[in-house]
Order: C-alpha cells, then sequence, then structure tokens
C-alpha cells in the first residue's frame, strides 16, 4: 500500500469519525491507495556494491537527474529514495489537500516563530514536503511558474556564471511539452490560450519534452476574476515569458485531465526500459561516505524499510544529494560538511565547514479576504458526493474532480513598496472555497465552492532562516527549522499593500454587477480591529501566516571566495570532490514563483554539467 492517511487529519469531523467517514477511507485506500508504478518489473531488482552515480532523493530535481544520466547507456545509475511509490490518489487534481499529512508527506514545523503563526499550536509553522517518487510534485498545487529574467540575472552577478535567464531559458524549454488541449468540449477556448502563449512569445515555450504544462477548462468564476483585473488596465501576459507582471492564465503540470508529477513525466516513461537505471525506495541514507585524505565522495550508507541496520553502497564518479531543501543540508551535516560548533555539538567530526543549513528563505502568504458569489455550490458536502465523483473520474478522467483547487488566475503585481523595476514583489492566486454544511474536518475540498479566497504571496522576503539538527538525536529526528517568518518590518508592509492593491477588484463595475461581495471570516484574536484595517490585515498575517513552501538556500550557490555558499555554479560542492548537491536548496533565493519549474530546471542544468565533466574528460 503506497498510501494512508490518519483518520483524525481533513477526513472526520471534529471529535468524531462517524461510519459514513470510515466508509470513505475505505474507499480511498482501496481504489486510490495503490500504486500503477509497483508493477514495473524492476522494482525489486538486486543491489550491487557500486554504481557510476548514486542519487540520493528522487524529487522533482533528482527525477530529471536520474532520467538524463541514464541516457548513457554505459553509466549505472542508482536512486535512492526514503519515501514509496507514488499512489494514484496523488493523481488526482482536485483531492490536493487530502495528501498531507499522510505517509507520501513530511510534516514540518518551524520552531516557536516570534511574528508569525501566532495562531497556531506552539506558533510553530507547517511546512509540507513529499516523502514519495517524485517528492514534492507529487503533492503541490502543479503550479508551473519559472520566475522572471531579474531573478536569474541576478543570481548570474552574484558570482554564478551561467545562471542567468538566456542561460537557463533553455533548460526550461527542455523539459516543456506546452500541451493546452486537454478537455474536449472547451477545446476552442483552450486552443486560443495556446495559440496566445506560442504565437506572442515564440521564444519562451516548447512542445515535445517530459513535462506537459497545460491549462484549466474554462469557469465562468475565473473568467468574472479575469475580466474585473481587466477592468483595473491589467495587461494580459505570460508569466513564464521572463516578464511577469500583469494578469495570466494558469499553467499547470497536468495531463489529461490528472497531476503529472516529476516522477509521472520524467521516471515512469524510461522505468523498466533502461538496465542502468536502478530505483530502491523506503530507502533512507544516513551518511555520505567521504574519503578525509583525498576529501572525496566515495558512497552512501543508507538504511531500508523500518530497519536501522547500515548498509553501504559505492560511487565510482559522484554521489549526487537531490534531497531537497530541507533533508539535503541534513544529509550533509550528518556527513560532516558544515558549521563547525553546529557539527561538534551534535557528536560528528568534522570534515569541511560550510554555512549548510544557513540562508533559508521562502515566501509567505495571507488570505484575508473572501468574495462571496451567486450561483456557487450550495448543497452539503458530503462523502457520497465526493465518492461518486471520485470514481466518475477514475473511470474517464473527466468531470469535477479534474480541475484544481486554484481558479483559472494568475496576477503579478509591483507594489508602491517595491525598490527593484524589473519585477513584481507579491503574487496572487484565487482559491476556491467552500462555505456551508459537511461532513468534513476541513471543508477545502474542490471543485466545490461558493467563495474565493484572495491569496497574497510575497515574493521577495527581506527576512530569511536557518535549518540545525536535532542534536539529540540528529539522525532520525526531523531537524531543526528557523523560519523566521515576517521577522523584518518591511515584509508586512508588502503583504499589506499588496492586499489592498488587490482588495481594488472589489469596487469594479465587473463584480458589482456580477454580485460578488467581499464577506466577514472569522479571526481569532483579531475581532476587535475592523476588517477591512491595516491593523486586521496585519493582525491576521501574523496570526494566520501561511508559508509557500517554497523554500530554498540552504546549500547556496556560489563561488568558493564567498562565505555564505556552499556548491559552486556547477553545483560541486566546496572542498569535496565526487559530491554535487541538484536541488532547489542551492538556490540563492527564492525566485519569484512556485519552486517546481525552478527544480526541474535545475535537475535539467546540473545533468549537463555532469555530461560536460565526464564525457568531455573521458
Amino acid at each position: 500500500m503506497a498510501w494512508s492517511i490518519a483518520q483524525n487529519e481533513n477526513i472526520c469531523a471534529p471529535n468524531s469519525c462517524s461510519l459514513a467517514a470510515l466508509q470513505f477511507l475505505a474507499f480511498l485506500t482501496n481504489y486510490l491507495g495503490y500504486s500503477y508504478d509497483s508493477n514495473f518489473v524492476n522494482r525489486n531488482v538486486k543491489i550491487d556494491s557500486e554504481y557510476d552515480f548514486i542519487i540520493v532523493g528522487a524529487g522533482s530535481a533528482g527525477c530529471v537527474v536520474a532520467n538524463r544520466l541514464s541516457e548513457i547507456k554505459n553509466w549505472k545509475i542508482l536512486v535512492l529514495e526514503a519515501g514509496d511509490e507514488e499512489p494514484i490518489i496523488a493523481d488526482l487534481p482536485a483531492q490536493e489537500q487530502i495528501l498531507y499529512p499522510s505517509s507520501i508527506s513530511y510534516s514540518y514545523y518551524t520552531q516557536p516563530e516570534d511574528n508569525a503563526c501566532e495562531a497556531s499550536n506552539n506558533r510553530r509553522c507547517l511546512t509540507i514536503r513529499g516523502k514519495a517518487l517524485g517528492g514534492s510534485s507529487v503533492v503541490n498545487s502543479m503550479l508551473y511558474v519559472r520566475g522572471n529574467k531579474f531573478d536569474y540575472d541576478t543570481i548570474a552577478s552574484h558570482g554564478n556564471p551561467g545562471w542567468g535567464w538566456k542561460d537557463v531559458l533553455p533548460h526550461f524549454k527542455k523539459s516543456e511539452d506546452l500541451r493546452y488541449p486537454e478537455v474536449s468540449n472547451v477545446l476552442y477556448y483552450i486552443l486560443i490560450e495556446k495559440f496566445f502563449i506560442l504565437e506572442k512569445y515564440p521564444d519562451a515555450h516548447s512542445t515535445g519534452g517530459y513535462l506537459t504544462v497545460g491549462g484549466l477548462r474554462k469557469e465562468n468564476v475565473g473568467d468574472t476574476i479575469f475580466e474585473a483585473f481587466k477592468e483595473l488596465n491589467y495587461t494580459e501576459t505570460d508569466y513564464n515569458s521572463g516578464d511577469q507582471l500583469g494578469l495570466s492564465r494558469l499553467q499547470l503540470t497536468r495531463i489529461n485531465g490528472a497531476r503529472q508529477s516529476a516522477n509521472g513525466a520524467f521516471i515512469r516513461p524510461i522505468r523498466g526500459r533502461r538496465s542502468n537505471l536502478v530505483i530502491k525506495l523506503m530507502t533512507r541514507v544516513t551518511k555520505i561516505i567521504i574519503d578525509k585524505r583525498e576529501k572525496r565522495a566515495i558512497g552512501v550508507e543508507y538504511v531500508t524499510g523500518n530497519s536501522r541496520r547500515i548498509h553501504k553502497i559505492f560511487a565510482s564518479k559522484e554521489v549526487i544529494v537531490s534531497g531537497g531543501t530541507i533533508e539535503s543540508p541534513k544529509l550533509l551535516m550528518l556527513s560532516g560538511i558544515g558549521p563547525v560548533a553546529e557539527l561538534k555539538e551534535a557528536g560528528i567530526e568534522v570534515i569541511k565547514e560550510l554555512p549548510v543549513g544557513s540562508y533559508l528563505h521562502d515566501h509567505v502568504c495571507t488570505n484575508p479576504v473572501v468574495v462571496e458569489f451567486p450561483n456557487g455550490y450550495t448543497g452539503p458536502l458530503t462523502f457520497d458526493l465526493i465518492q461518486n465523483d471520485i470514481s466518475y473520474w477514475l473511470s474517464t478522467h473527466e468531470g469535477v474532480m479534474a480541475s484544481s483547487r486554484l481558479f483559472d488566475v494568475h496576477l503579478f503585481i509591483r507594489t508602491r513598496l517595491a525598490k527593484e523595476i524589473d519585477g513584481p514583489d507579491v503574487q496572487v492566486i484565487f482559491l476556491k472555497h467552500y462555505h456551508g454544511k459537511t461532513d468534513f474536518k476541513t471543508p477545502n475540498f474542490v471543485p466545490y465552492y461558493n467563495r474565493i479566497t484572495f491569496s497574497v504571496c510575497l515574493l521577495t522576503p527581506k527576512s530569511s532562516g536557518s535549518l540545525r539538527l536535532n542534536k539529540t538525536n540528529p539522525i532520525w529526528s526531523h531537524p531543526l527549522i528557523y523560519g523566521n517568518y515576517l521577522k523584518d518590518p518591511h515584509d508586512l508592509k508588502v503583504l499589506i499593500e499588496g492586499v489592498r492593491t488587490v482588495n481594488k477588484v472589489l469596487e469594479t463595475s465587473t463584480f458589482k454587477k456580477a454580485g460578488y461581495k467581499r464577506v466577514p471570516i472569522p479571526a481569532p484574536g483579531c475581532e476587535k480591529y475592523d476588517y477591512d484595517s491595516d491593523e486586521f490585515y496585519k493582525c491576521f498575517a501574523k496570526r494566520f501566516t501561511t508559508p509557500g513552501w517554497h523554500s530554498v538556500g540552504t546549500c547556496k550557490m556560489g563561488q568558493v571566495s564567498d562565505p555564505t555558499s556552499v556548491v559552486d555554479a556547477r553545483l560541486r560542492v566546496h572542498g569535496i570532490s565526487g559530491l554535487r548537491v541538484i536541488d532547489a536548496s542551492i538556490l540563492p533565493f527564492t525566485p519569484r514563483g512556485n519552486t517546481l519549474g525552478p527544480a526541474i530546471m535545475t535537475g535539467e542544468k546540473g545533468s549537463d554539467f555532469i555530461k560536460d565533466d565526464w564525457l568531455a574528460v573521458h
């Protein structure tokens, strides 16, 4: 069984788990909890003692690296992943929120925050990361957002040659298969969208890659939001063309009414077809084996399943760490690479002093504005309703379950507080929200909705955090995460300014004519403030903080002379040969948008670095 969920999370109403709820859980488990991928014939292949390359982690970047390196037929590639196969339930676009917390996701919590998540238990912010073949691309919102020219040109200017926009764009395009036509009854609409993107931005996109990027079917509510912002003189653009400012239709990683994870895009098409690629799941790497005399990575130590028996396996060329922004720095530190004081306190021998975990960056969002509209879903949200719609999706990949929790509108704005003239400082997405009678503990089970939540996200935070080992149990415990969200007062000011800017849509004739109006929402702890005051927005952002889950920077890229960096521009760990980090943790700051696209691009770029280095010489 690849997937299971705790009965008291999301499904059950408060303090109870009814017979209907238990039956629904049984349905989900029996029909969606297993994985088609379990049928691949090389799933349980015998592991050799040595490989050319060992890839630790099969997330968004790791799947790309596994695919690209195994293109070289005489290279032996081993992928070690802590999670299990990707289950069928992950393919279901409309049920994203049921995926966490569950067996295919890590639930990380920050240490108590001083300025954020005040309403959460112990003031700790939740961060979800994927734990399955495909990593976080299995549990995310499927948004494909690259960032903009200014982001990558800035990264390049900080001592990272080859990372400017003109350098990374080919790697974005290499993966991409822009494919809008998905739903036959709205073919005309989505063909128009595809032609708009390809004709106006012909150099920004490509077709034929492994990763399918598509749009959503037409919905009247999304169109109303879109037209209302056009009334405010926001122009339509393609946010993946390099210049994000303006109004766009969503681009998501989905195919034929289903999610397409990095596993679905890069591993399934080749799995079982390339005998030089071996994937071992339910395997946790506990240490990188480093030859201390030569300062070279030569293999890894790992455990399988629930066992804590240590096994060793060796790499003749390189060890590639692709565990993500939280697990990659943890593994480096467990292997003796990190801050000296940190390692000594954990009883770990220091092999190389580097600022691992020291520059954690993430976006932060606030959702204080909810809009109600006529003709939304008004019936009760029951287990029977959802089960019937899931059953229909299982046989057709159509219907409401092929949708998303997002409306088909994406807005990037630059507030008056922005100092940079080349990019936005706020991203706005519009979430479907259900208000009414429900069987569920958490009622946000799309696609049933009668309200819109405006989610305003800060793209350029000045606040940054860090990640440290849990000294009492460094191997088996989650690392200690210090998010430091909203620590810099400027961040809160930008969020409030973003909310104020977006709220102007409430006064448009489009919204008023359609009968859209704002409704107050419960905000315990903020009742004393008028719900449209700066004081309310400040209180709401600090109490009900929503991290972006776009964390980067814990294995920061930079020149060897840069005391803040861990890897060089070719993603090689400073001072340790045969070791690279290839995932979003190497990005010096979070690009302006969701991190799936940048992580996949990093996988493409890192794979090319490896091929260049080994094929050119050997």
